[in-house]
């Protein structure tokens, strides 16, 4: 899995929620990592979730970026690969991790892919949400436009950085 979190998706942090890019640099194992002359060390139940995960659509209902007919469809399964095409109606699913930290938590939007033809929606997607949020980071699993839609997959990139920046305090 770490090979397809690393390879097949876009990863962005932001800096909504406080992430640092020292940090970001440190998430890969769970060891101390250090702020200045402070250090900090995760230790994170990985059943701890904080809450049931958020959905958002990107985009208002029957704006240009966004359809009234939802026509997205699940592709037969691949090999363990879930797979999701046709999605014209964009939108966010945010996984809260449980945080001892006092403070602002670090939070990384989450692109699944395939070449914008199809979404792997599970394993670019919610299980790299649960890895995260098993480090004590909030992981936005980001559905954007496809198949073929690069235009519109940017702007949903765009909308999403947008939006959850905007709602940092509220799901802090």
């Amino acid at each position: 899995m770490k090979n397809h979190l690393f390879k097949s998706i876009i990863v962005m942090m932001s800096a909504l929620l406080g992430a640092t890019s020292l940090y970001a640099e440190r998430t890969r194992s769970i060891e101390p990592v250090t702020f200045g002359n402070k250090s900090l060390s995760l230790s994170i139940a990985p059943d701890a979730a904080a809450s049931t995960p958020i959905i958002k659509e990107l985009w208002p209902v029957g704006t240009k970026n966004s359809s009234t007919e939802v026509s997205e469809r699940e592709l037969p399964v691949h090999g363990n690969i879930r797979r999701i095409t046709d999605v014209n109606v964009p939108s966010f699913t945010v996984y809260r991790a449980y945080n001892k930290m006092a403070g602002p938590a670090p939070a990384v939007l989450v692109f699944p892919g395939d070449g914008y033809r199809i979404l792997a929606i599970d394993i670019e997607g919610t299980e790299v949400a649960e890895w995260l949020n098993s480090i004590g980071i909030t992981a936005i699993v980001v559905k954007y436009r496809v198949p073929k839609n690069w235009e519109g997959a940017f702007q949903d990139g765009q909308r999403a950085i947008r939006l959850v920046r905007h709602h940092a305090k509220e799901w802090n």
